[in-house]
């Protein structure tokens, strides 16, 4: 490597985490919630061998994706940081750049003739665009980030003959997400375009070597498929989204509204509304045709410009999973990272002659698009950081969707806003009653609210109405279960409990009911039991290390103390648990701790009339020692 080429490396290292600087403290959003918060299986070893089985979260509706690598390396994240964003933030970013130099490298090895300066403008676009950020910020994504390192990592070995290490990047790209599987197109298409012509057909297939790693490749695809449908097949059958015509349909539109956004990347969302096609109109109809167009002109380029054939083919064949796949988000932002690479070659040659021609002018041109890009995505970053405004920014460009009314009305819910979440979420139900997807979610959420205003019979109607859709969600049984409590049934609620645990016996939910049951009967040996076991399903539950403490208060205080500064740690908007540390500061006479912790109780519960005289009476004991 040359000095010049590792000093681009060295700036495309800085820049990239400058760029990302302002995204290290965005939280967790959509799948991050079952591939990472909730996930059990990321949070203890024991657990890693299921991640080759075709488990990727405790989360029940999830099963049959091929991922452990991805999968491991969420756990790595967790061991340093546990569910702190700041690690998996970083190594997204690691990885971004990564691919960054891996495109430099794979640009400079197919046109070696083009000046080292052009490569690393294109390079630098690539890494600020702003239709990257879906895939940098969002924790899930990573799956796309990866596949396509090892993807690139593998054509690069293939280039060189390098077939051994080809040959295993291929293997860690299908341990990494099932859009691994465009290796063997991207080789053939490389070799097709490049390699083979009728009169050297049979000189090429000489090569002992690469033949060898042809079979290899062939036999590997083929293992991945059996093994895939012997321990990957789900034993829960789920309908399609929409069928496979109707798919196509989409994403043939979908394909080349990727390239509308990579020319013009407004306006950017984590949720694209996309209406269901079924039918055949003069969009579909003209964007099948330029498909078939693409198609024809990887033909004809062959020999004129074998590069821009390349890059076509690169780009058709990154989008190909997805026309098989029929995924419930049908267009995502982060989806376009591997096809992307196609577009960046392309972009390489159309800009080549202008760059030659028009150096000055071209590179204050580069230089604004790329300022201008990194300021959008320092925007989009800034945007990410809080979910109330990003919700509230996707809701105003997609209110059609279940799961932006959803999400808004969770975030709302949360600031303690209650009649806008059940306003959101009246509508959710409706969208979703119409895409036939969350109904079950948007009921159980908008009973949770109403149980929590003490509306019971509205909140069983709903529960009941989602029992009618699907009776194997276990929060159905988690919150009919509290509302039978409430009404002095606690058989039936412990009956109740005990059906939701079959369907997810991993859920710490249902744990910490049965715990707060007890604490109110005063069988303080079984509340302990269920909180530890709700622990041990989700380490990060608050709730529990709050009834321990309750429990743990009357024998040691300095152990109750230490479950309520837990409590606190991991949910610092709770009042409870600043109010119960707040009580046994007392008690052991640290007052100002106690003056603290109230103060945190007011902050967060204003019209806790309690609170305010507790705060009063320990300004005069702090005055009366002062």
């Amino acid at each position: 490597m040359k000095n010049k080429e590792k000093l681009y490396f060295l700036i495309f290292f800085i820049f990239s985490f400058l760029l990302y600087f302002n995204s290290f403290k965005i939280p967790f959003y959509f799948n991050d919630y079952h591939m990472v918060v909730a996930n059990l299986f990321i949070k203890k070893a024991k657990f890693f061998p299921l991640f080759f089985k075709g488990y990727v979260t405790s989360v029940p509706w999830l099963f049959g994706m091929c991922r452990p690598l991805l999968m491991l390396t969420f756990s790595l994240n967790y061991f340093l940081t546990q569910l702190s964003p700041l690690s998996y933030h970083l190594f997204n970013i690691f990885i971004h750049f990564c691919v960054a130099c891996l495109l430099y490298s794979f640009l400079k090895y197919l046109r070696k003739d083009v000046p080292s300066q052009l490569l690393f403008i294109i390079t630098l676009i690539f890494l600020s665009h702003p239709l990257n950020t879906e895939a940098v910020n969002y924790i899930s994504a990573r799956s796309d980030l990866l596949v396509t390192l090892f993807l690139i990592l593998g054509i690069l070995n293939y280039f060189k003959e390098k077939y051994i290490f080809s040959f295993l990047f291929y293997i860690l790209a299908l341990l990494t997400k099932e859009t691994g599987l465009c290796f063997p197109f991207f080789i053939f298409a490389y070799d097709f375009i490049f390699n083979i012509e009728i009169k050297n057909l049979f000189s090429f297939f000489k090569k002992r070597k690469r033949n060898f790693f042809y079979l290899s490749i062939l036999l590997v695809t083929l293992f991945y498929f059996l093994y895939k449908n012997t321990f990957f097949s789900s034993p829960v059958k789920h309908s399609p989204p929409r069928s496979y015509f109707s798919n196509f349909l989409m994403q043939s539109i979908i394909l080349f509204l990727y390239l509308r956004y990579f020319l013009f990347p407004h306006p950017l969302s984590i949720l694209h509304y996309f209406p269901e096609i079924n039918s055949l109109s003069l969009v579909t109809f003209f964007s099948g045709l330029g498909i078939l167009l693409l198609i024809i002109l990887i033909f004809i380029f062959k020999k004129r410009n074998p590069h821009l054939s390349f890059a076509i083919a690169w780009y058709l064949i990154g989008l190909l999973p997805l026309f098989y796949a029929r995924l419930l988000q049908v267009f995502a932002e982060y989806r376009f990272y591997l096809p992307s690479i196609g577009v960046y070659l392309a972009l390489l040659v159309f800009t080549q002659k202008i760059y030659l021609r028009h150096k000055r002018q071209f590179l204050s041109v580069s230089a604004t698009i790329i300022i201008l890009f990194s300021i959008f995505v320092w925007i989009r970053n800034y945007t990410w950081q809080d979910k109330f405004r990003m919700w509230k920014d996707v809701y105003r460009r997609n209110p059609h969707y279940w799961e932006v009314n959803y999400a808004l009305a969770e975030e709302y819910w949360r600031r303690e806003e209650k009649d806008k979440a059940k306003e959101l979420l009246k509508k959710a139900i409706l969208e979703a009653d119409k895409a036939k997807r969350g109904r079950v979610r948007s009921r159980i959420f908008l009973a949770t609210i109403y149980f929590e205003e003490k509306k019971f019979e509205e909140a069983k109607r709903l529960i009941k109405e989602a029992k009618t859709i699907s009776p194997y969600y276990y929060k159905i049984y988690e919150l009919w279960g509290k509302i039978l409590v409430e009404e002095g049934k606690g058989k039936e609620a412990l009956n109740l409990w005990k059906k939701g645990l079959k369907f997810f016996p991993y859920s710490w939910q249902i744990y910490d009911a049965l715990a707060y049951f007890y604490y109110k009967k005063e069988d303080f040996e079984k509340v302990k039991k269920f909180a530890q076991k709700a622990l041990s399903y989700y380490p990060e539950d608050f709730y529990a290390y709050l009834l321990l403490g309750k429990i743990f208060e009357k024998k040691d205080i300095s152990l109750a103390i230490k479950m309520y500064k837990k409590s606190v740690s991991l949910n610092p908007n709770h009042f409870l648990s600043h109010f119960y540390l707040a009580h046994l500061y007392v008690k052991k006479r640290d007052y100002i701790s106690a003056l603290k912790e109230i103060e945190e109780v007011i902050e967060l519960k204003p019209d806790f009339k309690k609170a305010k005289k507790i705060k009063k009476a320990l300004l005069k004991i702090l005055n009366v020692h002062h």
